[in-house]
């Protein structure tokens, strides 16, 4: 499998306007900020397509995001990591298959621009039409999972689409539910 292929769906994606973002106002792809290199940041002011992506809190809470007035009139402000899967077990999708310092830094880099007031994402792109759902994969590399739930817990947003693949192209499909 080509490793710059999920991001090159992900950028289709987005571009579409058929993402859960909805319209893309700025995308700029391999972002720059604090010490890492995010795979996207984007800014967006229309409302999204379900309640839980791409809306940040006025206040920060535990609960799941929800939209106000205020929030939706100004452009949030995202940076957006992806993950390539392609291990599968049983009809569950894991990552990473191999232990992953970058991922595990990216990680905790999304937590540290999440308190200074951005939206963040880590979007697994599971490279594969079926699965069951998505968890991290705590035998190959436990630091990984353990920073995915305190990600979550810091408000950082875990999603996972399944793709259509052919021998031409991968296409962003369906959602999958995210088991930590």
């Amino acid at each position: 499998m080509d490793s710059q292929a999920p991001n090159a769906a992900v950028k289709e994606w987005l571009e579409s306007g058929t993402s859960p973002f909805g319209k893309i106002d700025y995308l700029k792809p391999e972002y720059k900020y604090g010490n890492s290199r995010f795979d996207f940041y984007l800014e967006c002011k229309t409302e999204t397509k379900r309640a839980g992506v791409a809306i940040e809190p006025t206040e920060k809470t535990a609960t799941s995001p929800v939209s106000t007035d205020t929030a939706a009139a100004s452009p949030r402000k995202i940076f957006l990591e992806v993950k390539g899967v392609t291990l599968e077990d049983s009809g569950v999708v894991l990552f990473p298959d191999a232990p992953t310092e970058r991922g595990l830094k990216h990680v905790r880099e999304l937590i540290h621009c999440h308190e200074e007031g951005f939206a963040t994402y880590v979007l697994f792109v599971v490279q594969m039409e079926r699965a069951l759902y998505f968890t991290p994969n705590r035998k190959t590399h436990p630091q990984f999972a353990d920073a995915l739930c305190e990600a979550q817990n810091a408000g950082v947003h875990l999603l996972a689409y399944t793709c259509k693949v052919t021998p031409d192209e991968m296409k962003i499909d369906k959602e999958l539910k995210v088991n930590l």
